[in-house]
């Protein structure tokens, strides 16, 4: 018996063929919905408890959500994506999905979060993540919202293929919370690009001993709420390790104490309270103006405040203690000008010039300034008006008073 013999290189065509078609298969489900050509135009209307526009693109596997809400309650994951290349998730306007059962799962091989202004805000009370990404990478990015809560707020199921990268160029958020687990965790990568953690104060993307790329603060997960977005402008000043710009500017710490006012350089600080851990409690690298009112203390275990440029700290109607435990009550690099305090300045230097070219001037004040070290050193000779400076008695006294008094100047040299 004879047999047709097929030419290899038709064989090999016809594989070829296929193998996109198979390497591209995609499963996308909404609200427990599988995607079908026949609904994807107009997915709203087959889920329940649904509302808004949801649709579905084949040839750019998109999924376009336009104020939409969603309250999942018969099926456990919002949004299923499995296989295919691809996938894009379009925000426009504020969509609204809740799940009683699970998470938002994502699995194809690249995934985008993406719309200028569009706003994704996700919740489960369930223990299960609000967003998860199977063994695949997530990109968050083109100016969206993305708020993700449950248990875990944003996961990866496999830390060796996983990966988060979050572009804030367009002013893109992410807002992720956990309950009693990690608000983000179990990723391989984290890449953020124009932008960085803004909250909680001191958190930073760390590797850790197993080369796995986490968020932490202070070597720990993250419990409370994790704030990733776009640093729009710097303004070469740091408030308790928050990088003042102008989306914060106007309440710097969130708690309405402190405030910068970008076109006078001037940071007003009101009745505020801040320990530092790891770096100054106020640090500033451009010329800047700190204005007092009511009661503030600060505190750091290295420099309270560190200032590079000209520097005017002055008082109106209030009083500032400052305290560093292993460094300077005030390290000043440029001149500095104290202007009408009222307060105490401790630690191992009360004032200390950088470099020794810095120049103090004091003006009308009532401070006491104490160093384990010295009181001051490393500054150019002191100028003062309507303040006097008393020297200590004994070499070992080593707190200086500044005191209101008659007009009185020390001649400089």
């Amino acid at each position: 018996m004879k047999y047709m013999q097929i030419p290899r290189t038709i064989i090999l065509t016809f594989l070829s063929a296929f193998i996109p078609l198979f390497a591209n298969a995609q499963l996308v489900m909404v609200g427990g919905v599988e995607v079908t050509k026949q609904n994807a135009s107009d997915l709203t209307k087959y889920i329940d408890n649904a509302s808004g526009k949801i649709s579905y693109d084949y040839a750019s596997h998109t999924l376009t959500m336009e104020n939409v809400k969603m309250a999942c309650e018969k099926y456990d994951k919002p949004v299923y994506v499995e296989g295919g290349s691809h996938f894009i998730l379009q925000l426009k306007g504020e969509n609204i999905i809740t799940t009683s059962l699970g998470q938002m799962e994502l699995g194809a091989k690249k995934n985008t979060i993406t719309g200028k202004g569009g706003i994704l805000r996700i919740s489960t009370p369930k223990p299960a993540p609000g967003l998860q990404v199977n063994s695949s990478e997530l990109i968050i990015t083109g100016g969206c919202t993305v708020e993700a809560e449950g248990e875990w707020g944003i996961t990866g199921d496999n830390v060796y293929g996983t990966v988060l990268r979050i572009n804030g160029k367009d002013g893109t958020v992410v807002k992720a919370k956990g309950k009693d687990q990690p608000s983000i965790c179990d990723f391989g990568e984290i890449y953020l690009e124009d932008c960085a953690v803004t909250n909680p104060v001191g958190a930073e993307v760390v590797t850790d001993e197993n080369g796995h790329m986490r968020i932490l603060k202070d070597g720990g997960d993250i419990f409370e709420q994790v704030v990733i977005r776009k640093v729009d402008a710097d303004y070469d000043l740091t408030v308790n390790g928050v990088k003042v710009d102008a989306g914060n500017a106007g309440n710097v710490l969130g708690d309405g104490k402190v405030v910068f006012n970008a076109k006078t350089r001037t940071l007003t600080m009101n009745g505020a309270s801040i320990a530092a851990t790891g770096h100054p409690a106020i640090e500033a690298k451009s010329d800047v103006a700190v204005l007092f009112r009511g009661e503030n203390t600060l505190s750091s275990d290295v420099d309270v405040f560190n200032f590079e440029g000209e520097t005017i700290l002055t008082c109106n109607g209030g009083t500032v203690s400052a305290t560093s435990q292993g460094g300077a009550a005030i390290r000043a690099k440029g001149n500095l000008s104290i202007t009408g305090m009222s307060g105490e300045l401790k630690g191992k230097q009360g004032i200390w010039g950088e470099g020794g070219d810095a120049e103090l001037k004091l003006a009308h004040s009532k401070l006491k300034v104490t160093g384990t070290e010295a009181a001051w050193a490393a500054l150019r000779p002191l100028s003062s008006t309507d303040a006097r400076y008393t020297a200590p008695r004994t070499p070992r006294q080593r707190t200086d008073r500044l005191r209101r008094a008659e007009p009185y100047t020390r001649a400089r040299p």
